[in-house]
This record gives structure tokens, C-alpha cells and sequence, in this order.
């Protein structure tokens, strides 16, 4: 499956993903400090919204980073992403436009976090199945979603 999403490719070429972005001490510091208000084994959905709103209060964004300073503090970042979803979105998100581009960055963006849970050179049928629901999902594999060949 995955191949066959690769393989639709475009004459215009994608640009690489953002940088994988480490934390700072100080930010692995804020995420202990805000995960240490919880209680791993009992987090329910009001914890969960509370804890994602404490990161972008502290200016911390997904990614691999946060994942692996989550996972330190012996928290399951799947388990506080599927108590706070992202927000439901009608419809397929807007095309945003850049000069001289037809891409949609905003579903670009999602599409490298959701891709960022994932080691693609090794993924089981049980996690490509899981990653195609998540592309789904977030309207991705709409028509025109990434890429607008229509603009």
C-alpha cells in the first residue's frame, strides 16, 4: 500500500519534511515538569487536553522530540493523542497557496507528523493498515488535498 501512495507522484517535486527537531534541556525540562502533574496509569480526557495545551503554551510542537520526551517521563503519546484528537475538520482542509505553488502546507504538515510515529524501511502490515486509517482520517488522501493539480 504504501508503494502504491508513493507512486503517485507529480511533476512537481515535494519538498523535503521540516528538520526533525530535537528539544531543548529546557523543553524536555517543561514537558517532565507538566507530565509530572499525571498520573501515567490514569490520565483521562480533560488531563489529556490540559497537557497538550501546557505544550503549545510552552511553545513545544509535535514531533519526534516531544514523542521521545513523553515516552521518557513514562507517558504513551498515542494514549494522550487518542484522548485529545486533533480537532474535526469538515470537508477537505483549504488549499493554501504559496507564490508560484500549489500546495497545501497546512495537510503537508500533518501528513509529516503522522508520518514521523512511523519507521517506513520496517512498518508491519498491523501499522500500515493503523497509518493509512490516520491518513484517511485526516482527509489526506482526498483529491487535491497536498497537492491541488487543479489551481
Amino acid at each position: 500500500m504504501i508503494n502504491s501512495i508513493q507512486g503517485n507522484q507529480t511533476a512537481m517535486p515535494i519538498p523535503p519534511p521540516p528538520p526533525q527537531q530535537k528539544l531543548t534541556e529546557a523543553q524536555q525540562e517543561t514537558v517532565t515538569t507538566i507530565l509530572s502533574q499525571y498520573d501515567s496509569d490514569s490520565l483521562i480526557t480533560e488531563d489529556a487536553a490540559a497537557i497538550n495545551e501546557a505544550f503549545r503554551d510552552a511553545g513545544i510542537t509535535p514531533g519526534a522530540g516531544l514523542r521521545e520526551a513523553i515516552e521518557s517521563a513514562g507517558f504513551d503519546p498515542g494514549e494522550i493523542r487518542s484522548l485529545d484528537p486533533p480537532p474535526e475538520r469538515s470537508g477537505p482542509r483549504p488549499l493554501m497557496h504559496a507564490e508560484n505553488s500549489n500546495f497545501n502546507t497546512e495537510a503537508l504538515q500533518t501528513l509529516y507528523e503522522i508520518l514521523d510515529d512511523y519507521d517506513l524501511t520496517e512498518i508491519t502490515e498491523e501499522q500500515e493498515a493503523t497509518l493509512v486509517q490516520q491518513l484517511i482520517d485526516a482527509c489526506l488522501l482526498c483529491t487535491g488535498n497536498i497537492v491541488d493539480n487543479f489551481a
